[in-house]
């Protein structure tokens, strides 16, 4: 019999805590129009509530430590965060008032679960506003890119590892990075990073060694983004370890 992971379990549990709430109404997972490595390492979860009732919930997203401690969250849109349990299980959560159900094509969507009495006819909406010029929702989404990454380079997955570490996480560091030495100017406004590297001493070639050197990109844009900000220490902890591992020679 094969023992259920650690994700699997805390998907369970989400399920389960969830069904408990008296506003709650259904419990959607999006299908990836293709085979995703990202889904099997973040979970992803979006709640139906009843109407008006989508924003108490998103302030008092306390039933979901009673699952599993939450250690590091940030707001990820307007009706969503992204979790990091104290076991190191990331979660996406997005929470839907009734009346903002959409008609969309069901085949986007797995119902986990939904209560007697509601008809599923309408699923989340495919779009949610999100906050990239926002320094929290930028060091959330480069430290979890960061951890994503090396996750899946310890499962030798090289590319989605360079995909979340050395493209998304790097270009989360860049507007950081714009913010931090040029506030009065947009962070998408035409910067010349060569003459920064040079001027600010930003050692901009380490963020970008390679395919098969993700490990020390991470390590290096860790370093940098902590000489301008604050880093959640679960978190950082997370990624350093991490970052041991995939350096670890492995025996022959």
């Amino acid at each position: 019999m094969q023992v259920p992971s650690l994700q699997q379990t805390r998907s369970e549990q989400i399920i389960r805590r969830f069904q408990q709430l008296d506003n709650a109404l259904a419990l959607f997972v999006p299908i990836p129009s293709c085979q995703s490595q990202e889904s099997t390492k973040l979970l992803t979860f979006h709640a139906a509530v009843k109407s008006h009732e989508s924003q108490n919930l998103q302030e008092e997203l306390s039933w979901l430590s009673e699952v599993q401690h939450v250690a590091y969250q940030y707001q990820r849109s307007e009706n969503g965060k992204r979790m990091v349990f104290s076991d190191g299980v990331l979660c996406d959560f997005y929470l839907h008032a009734k009346t903002q159900l959409e008609k969309s094509n069901p085949k986007n969507w797995q119902v986990e679960w939904h209560t007697d009495s509601s008809k599923i006819d309408a699923f989340p909406p495919t779009t949610n506003l999100i906050f990239e010029t926002q320094t929290e929702w930028l060091l959330g989404e480069l430290l979890t890119n960061l951890t994503l990454g090396l996750r899946h380079f310890t499962s030798n997955e090289r590319l989605a590892a360079f995909q979340c570490i050395q493209q998304h996480a790097l270009n989360h560091l860049l507007t950081l990075m714009a913010l931090f030495h040029f506030p009065d100017k947009p962070p998408a406004g035409n910067i010349a990073w060569d003459s920064l590297a040079q001027t600010k001493s930003v050692p901009i070639d380490t963020f970008a060694p390679g395919l098969e050197h993700s490990p020390n990109a991470a390590n290096a844009i860790l370093e940098h983004l902590e000489s301008m900000h604050s880093i959640n220490h679960f978190v950082k902890d997370q990624i350093l370890n991490l970052i041991a591992s995939c350096l670890t020679p492995t025996e022959p």
